[in-house]
């Protein structure tokens, strides 16, 4: 089944009982917590709901030089279906505008995490090496990074 229905993927916050399952099943799944550490704080972190049914979490934190890092996670049965793709392209509207302050979306992806390279390749994200030589200097492990400019950047840097 490819997933087709754009429509039907929203973001919305989740119970306190609705993150402890997902996370535990997350910890549960070493496909995941190979790639997405749950250790930080996030600035904000939303359910990813397809037809309505919770099926991951979209994870947003402060990165380097006022960019935001953004992490998707899905359930093991509704990855490779395209969900997530759309989901990195919803998101810029969803929290583009709230996290205004931040110039960009940034998302670092594992260089054996096939499956999110392949996904993030179809969307306006592009490659960027803007922040290699940092990573590198505070000992972090090499993660492919892309990089899309927040619209409402710029908006909010005018106003003022």
């Amino acid at each position: 089944m490819i997933f087709t229905e754009e429509n039907l993927i929203s973001f919305s916050s989740m119970t306190k009982e609705e993150f402890d399952d997902l996370n535990h099943k997350f910890l549960q799944d070493k496909s995941i917590t190979d790639f997405v550490q749950f250790s930080y704080q996030p600035l904000n972190q939303s359910g990813i709901f397809y037809n309505n049914k919770l099926i991951g979490m979209v994870y947003v934190m402060s990165f380097i030089d006022e960019t935001l890092a953004v992490s998707i996670a899905l359930l093991k049965e509704y990855r490779g279906l395209g969900i997530s793709q759309v989901a990195y392209e919803k998101l810029i509207d969803l929290f583009g505008e709230k996290f205004s302050d931040y110039r960009a979306f940034v998302l670092n992806i594992a260089p054996n995490n096939i499956q999110a390279l392949k996904s993030v390749a179809k969307t306006s994200f592009r490659q960027s090496h803007e922040f290699d030589e940092i990573m590198m200097n505070e000992g972090a492990e090499y993660f492919y990074t892309f990089f899309k400019e927040n619209p409402y950047y710029m908006e909010r840097k005018v106003g003022r």
